[in-house]
């Protein structure tokens, strides 16, 4: 029987320090622990990046998309919005 080089095998223990749970106890065991928390309605949180969902498409409308052309158009011809001040 080959043996792994590493001194014991991968293993998720089930103990954990003393933690308080809301309801004012302190539990040992994760399994006690996340089935009190269940238990109480509370969700879990855990330090994985989730994939998000895709940011939708908000089309633009078509005012909006012809003053933007025309200010782009505007501003590649060397025509600048006025900086008057006096206006404020």
């Amino acid at each position: 029987m080959n043996r792994s080089h590493l001194s014991m095998p991968h293993v998720i223990v089930d103990t954990m320090s003393p933690t308080e749970q809301v309801d004012g106890k302190f539990y040992e065991s994760k399994r006690a622990f996340r089935a009190k928390g269940r238990e109480l309605g509370l969700t879990e949180v855990g330090d994985q990046n989730l994939r998000r969902k895709p940011k939708t498409y908000i089309p633009l409308s078509t005012a909006f998309r012809e003053a933007y052309e025309k200010a782009k158009a505007d501003y590649a011809a060397g025509r600048r919005p006025s900086t008057n001040k006096s206006r404020i």
